[in-house]
């Protein structure tokens, strides 16, 4: 294997190398030289498949019942693999979207939003079924109700509640900014706070059903468990349990800003990350099961939570996976990876203007 590259800077440029290795086998690696500033990475990855795509993707990935994958990536592109990694198809948004996961409709359409505050409904073909401007940048994933309501949010702007062929349902304006996605209750209560401090509930007609207060901006999305209790922390660092109608459960204080959203494991525990550095394990009524340290701030990414392992992210100075033992709280192994951010691309269409009718 033999590559080269005198730029030694932008991922777009540099060259990669992959190939497939043996258990039981040795295998030696010769870096002739690298320029001034240059970085040679090696990565050992224990996967089904793996896909290169270039620009980041700071969102989860989305799943069909067929199998399809679906990702948002950081140069506008979304795309769609079948169940073995292969390419099926690329559809390319206006403009970014890596912060926002798609989700897919009972019909097999894919929406998501990019960070022009467009909102995209996309065929299973990956062809462009409709387009809507709602405003300001958008930072957050939209949110489909089982009747086929989509909601989303632009930064500064009013929730929209959007019909399946993107016609107006509703919209109510929400103080301060929001980089939350909306929450949907079983019932078709939606759930979404924001910088102006509060938890609002929304019924499917608009109307609101109650405002909490939580003294500090929110920034995470709540999660739900099956009685219909929400789970959220804030900027200031307090974590809330709220009862489905609006009423304080109980709230903890961790000893960081939370703008990671909460995963509720099959015992009921509570698991999210801090600004400082900690994944904290929460016993369902509120008292600290264990907190442990993963080597930086945790900010945007929440913890994913099987009946054996849980898997956290750091976002603050590196880019990792941490993986523990529910019960024991133990680390068990840790893989870093440095992130290289490319040059973005700009593919604007100008014509495309907000869509209040």
């Amino acid at each position: 294997m033999v590559t080269e590259n005198d730029d030694g800077q932008d991922l777009l440029y540099d060259p990669l190398v992959t190939f497939e290795a043996v258990a039981g086998k040795t295998y030696y690696f010769s870096v002739d030289s690298l320029a001034a500033g240059g970085k040679f990475d090696f990565t050992l990855v224990d996967s089904q498949w793996q896909k290169l795509v270039v620009g980041p993707i700071d969102a989860p990935a989305a799943g069909a019942p067929d199998g399809t994958v679906y990702y948002a990536g950081g140069l506008g592109d979304l795309g769609a693999l079948d169940p073995d990694g292969t390419e099926k198809w690329e559809f390319y948004l206006d403009f970014f979207a890596s912060y926002a996961s798609p989700v897919v409709g009972a019909d097999g359409t894919v929406y998501v939003c990019d960070e022009a505050a467009a909102v995209y409904a996309v065929t299973p073909a990956g062809k462009e079924k409709w387009f809507r401007a709602i405003g300001d940048a958008t930072f957050s994933s939209p949110a489909l109700a089982p009747d086929g309501t989509l909601y989303a949010r632009a930064e500064n702007s009013p929730l929209y509640a959007l019909m399946p062929d993107k016609s107006l349902k509703w919209t109510v304006d929400i103080p301060g900014a929001s980089y939350t996605s909306p929450t949907i209750a079983a019932n078709g209560t939606v759930y979404l706070g924001s910088a102006d401090r509060r938890m609002k509930a929304f019924a499917p007609d608009k109307v609101e059903r109650w405002s909490f207060d939580a003294g500090d901006e929110i920034f995470a999305s709540p999660a739900l468990d099956a009685a219909g209790a929400l789970y959220f922390g804030t900027i200031g660092g307090r974590f809330f349990a709220v009862n489905p109608n609006g009423t304080a459960k109980w709230s903890y204080l961790a000893g960081g800003g939370i703008s990671s959203s909460a995963a509720i494991g099959v015992d009921g525990a509570l698991y999210f990350g801090a600004y400082d550095g900690k994944l904290y394990a929460l016993n369902p009524n509120g008292t600290l099961r264990w907190a442990t340290a993963v080597g930086t701030d945790i900010r945007t990414s929440s913890p994913a939570v099987t009946q054996r392992r849980i898997f956290g992210h750091c976002t603050g100075s590196s880019s990792s996976v941490a993986v523990f033992i529910p019960k024991c709280k133990g680390k068990q192994f840790s893989c870093n990876r440095e992130k290289a951010c490319p040059t973005p691309r700009l593919n604007l269409n100008p014509s495309r203007t907000i869509d209040s009718s």
